[in-house]
């Protein structure tokens, strides 16, 4: 719920998952949320993250974009902010597919 209230997205546990199921060829289950203003976009091998807002020195701004190189084919996925899901995330041969197993708008 911390990361509800300050308008976070986790970027480590969906690239840790992605980089699993990619390398080992498994199956996982995550449970991520996408804050209100904010998209995740997951498309060839790039994660994208737009409208995010950090907290740093200079005070609270807006991430416009984030976008990380990862070593996978991914199967394209969007998500939308407000929304949190419970996604399952599998990998085979080196590619990795995305499913929606559930939404819950907050």
């Amino acid at each position: 719920l911390a990361l509800v209230r300050r308008k976070s997205v986790d970027v480590w546990s969906i690239t840790e998952a992605i980089k699993i199921a990619g390398s080992e060829d498994k199956a996982l289950r995550l449970l991520y949320y996408v804050p209100e203003g904010a998209v995740v976009q997951l498309e060839n091998n790039r994660l994208v993250i737009k409208g995010v807002e950090q907290r740093g020195i200079i005070g609270l701004y807006t991430v416009e974009e984030v976008a990380l190189k990862l070593n996978w084919q991914m199967e394209n996925l969007k998500l939308e902010g407000g929304n949190l899901y419970w996604l399952k995330i599998s990998g085979k041969n080196g590619k990795v597919f995305f499913e929606v197993l559930d939404t819950f708008k907050l």
